[in-house]
């Protein structure tokens, strides 16, 4: 067998050649391996995908099952109701420092001091 060939496969031992098809059809679907399609290079093919971090639009302390702001939309909430919400989900995520925390929290009440004022006026 050509050994460049034999460099690409992951085959395990003792792994047959079906249960490794069935392996990596399962890798593709979930989305862990780049699929043999005609649009995609057939030197990706079955390759890991490495997902870079989208710092600006999906932001990892802001994605925990649901986006922070989907959410938000999601109930119509106002702008202070907005904050309160990304400050108390996002402020252990976002930071590891303490103070940092703090402040996050601080933001939230804040916020929801102000939503309060504009219920009691």
């Amino acid at each position: 067998m050509n050994s460049k060939l034999e460099e690409t496969w992951d085959r395990q031992p003792n792994e047959s050649w079906d249960q490794y098809i069935v392996r990596k059809m399962q890798e593709e679907k979930q989305e862990k391996v780049y699929p043999v399609r005609e649009d995609v290079p057939a030197d990706l093919w079955g390759k890991p995908i490495i997902k870079k971090e989208d710092a600006v639009n999906h932001p990892p302390h802001y994605n925990k099952g649901i986006e922070t702001n989907d959410y938000i939309k999601s109930w119509d909430m106002s702008y202070g109701q907005g904050n309160v919400i990304k400050y108390v989900t996002r402020y252990n995520l976002k930071y590891k420092d303490k103070d940092l925390q703090r402040q996050d929290l601080e933001k939230a009440q804040w916020y929801l001091r102000d939503l309060i004022s504009e219920l009691d006026s």
